[in-house]
């Protein structure tokens, strides 16, 4: 498991989960907005929520700042599918 708690790990699941949201976003403001590409977003931060559960990771700054920095990224990707059902009414 210390492979996939390493600092490299972390920011590779954060840079999937940046992709995940610029690709959701980009395809909301051309009119073709897909659900499926919030997808990586949505895995990265599953990918990254042991940090939270275990203390001693989640006490050092660079882990609870990429636990709460994949926090951010999901709420952000939230705002284009609640903008795309909001417009369907």
């Amino acid at each position: 498991m210390s492979v996939n708690q390493s600092k490299t790990m972390v920011i590779s699941w954060l840079l999937l989960s940046v992709t995940g949201v610029v690709a959701c976003w980009a395809s909301l403001f051309h009119g073709q907005f897909e659900t499926i590409y919030g997808l990586p977003s949505v895995v990265g931060a599953a990918m990254l929520m042991w940090i939270r559960q275990q203390a001693d990771f989640y006490a050092q700054p660079f882990y609870r700042l990429s636990w709460q920095i994949s926090m951010i990224l999901l709420w952000l990707l939230l705002v284009p599918g609640c903008y795309f059902l909001a417009s369907q009414f």
